[in-house]
């Protein structure tokens, strides 16, 4: 039995192998905790974003609500244009009035 080679091969192989353990030691393992602690602190930060009561998500909600009144506030100015020209078109002086009239009170 060739015990000489069959050792000399296991050293080799144990060497190789403690060499590879000492490249993950050195490099990999440190590298991969700086890129798991830079994916968390991006979790944190996206969740602190998206929170109930973040500053962000309460910023959108009021434009929102604003933007819904001005859209609301538009639809009636374009009813209000629209019904002055139908009357402007062939109505009464009375008629043209009460729509003006309605018109105070919506504003």
């Amino acid at each position: 039995m060739p015990f000489d080679n069959i050792g000399r091969s296991l050293d080799q192989t144990l060497r190789t192998t403690a060499s590879l353990f000492q490249q993950i030691d050195t490099e990999l393992i440190p590298e991969t905790r700086a890129t798991l602690s830079a994916a968390q602190k991006s979790f944190n930060a996206a969740n602190a974003t998206l929170a109930q009561d973040s500053p962000l998500r309460s910023d959108v909600h009021q434009a929102l609500t604003e933007l819904r009144r001005t859209l609301a506030s538009l639809n009636s100015l374009a009813d209000y244009c629209n019904d002055i020209r139908n009357l402007l078109c062939g109505a009464s002086l009375h008629r043209l009035l009460r729509v003006i009239e309605h018109a105070g009170r919506i504003v």
